[in-house]
């Protein structure tokens, strides 16, 4: 595990040679390079208890997968597909939605929000407020102090 934690942060050289995933026969394979740095973020999450999903780019979701995935109640995400934010597709009378669908618009969501909060920084730092936080702080009777957060 140490192992895997010291890749991963960049301390020890990755393998200048081509990965190879070993089976527990030794049997050899090689393995693309960006496999062989997924394979080794779940190796890292499985040790540290946290649970992992590989699920395939195209795969059909439903609505309640699909908005667990966005951390948003079922019924706010089929207002989404309704209002036409993200495709889908019906089997049946279900709706279905691409894993490469819900991605993108995730993506998308992001970078409108990265950029709302750049512009709310800029317009902080010309009014000249950005740099001017500094927390009020609080004498307690026992002679401590802490900060308060206003």
């Amino acid at each position: 595990m140490k192992h895997i934690e010291a890749l991963l942060s960049g301390t020890v050289d990755r393998p200048r040679q081509g990965a190879r995933l070993v089976a527990p026969d030794g049997t050899q394979t090689n393995i693309p390079a960006a496999l062989y740095s997924v394979l080794l973020r779940a190796a890292t999450a499985l040790a540290h208890g946290d649970g992992i999903a590989v699920i395939p780019y195209g795969a059909l979701l439903t609505t309640q997968q699909a908005a667990d995935i966005l951390n948003v109640s079922r019924p706010t995400f089929v207002k989404l597909l309704e209002d036409g934010a993200i495709p889908f597709t019906r089997v049946r009378s279900h709706r279905r939605v691409r894993l490469a669908d819900l991605l993108r618009y995730q993506q998308q969501r992001r970078a409108i929000a990265n950029a709302a909060r750049a512009r709310g920084v800029a317009r902080a730092q010309e009014l000249g407020v950005y740099d001017d936080y500094s927390p009020v702080v609080i004498e307690r009777s026992d002679d401590r102090t802490e900060p308060v957060i206003d």
